[in-house]
This record gives structure tokens, sequence and C-alpha cells, in this order.
């Protein structure tokens, strides 16, 4: 019976490593979900303000032409 003993004990020991394995593969993937979230998020803020630099560089280069040589050449 020792022998059955020590299998059952081994048995509860893998189930109960396998639940905890679960639990944090469980956590790490919600995890992983919301970084991609805020790392999503982020990109289209990061690509707004580039939209949104761009544009103003563009009025800027339209008010004030800094390549173009002046009228009189």
């Amino acid at each position: 019976m020792s022998a059955d003993t020590s299998l059952e004990e081994r048995v509860i020991n893998l189930e109960a490593q396998i639940a905890m394995q679960n639990r944090t593969i469980d956590e790490l993937s919600d995890a992983l979900a919301d970084q991609w979230q805020k790392v999503d998020t982020l990109s289209r803020q990061v690509n707004k303000l580039n939209d949104r630099l761009a544009a103003t560089e563009g009025d800027l280069h339209t008010v004030l032409p800094q390549d173009r040589p002046p009228p009189h050449y």
C-alpha cells in the first residue's frame, strides 16, 4: 500500500503543478493581450501625432518657404 500511496501523492502533486501552470499561463496570456492593446493604442496615437506634425510642417513651408530662392533671382 505504501507504493500506492506514494503514487497517489505524486499524481496529486502533478495535478496541482499543472493547475498552477495553467493559471500562470492564463495570467500571462491576459497580461500579454493587455500589453498588445496598449501598444496598439500608443501606435495609433504616435501615427496621429506624426500626421499632425507633418501637417504643421507643411503649413510652415507654405508660409515660410525656406528652400526656394527669393523672387528677385
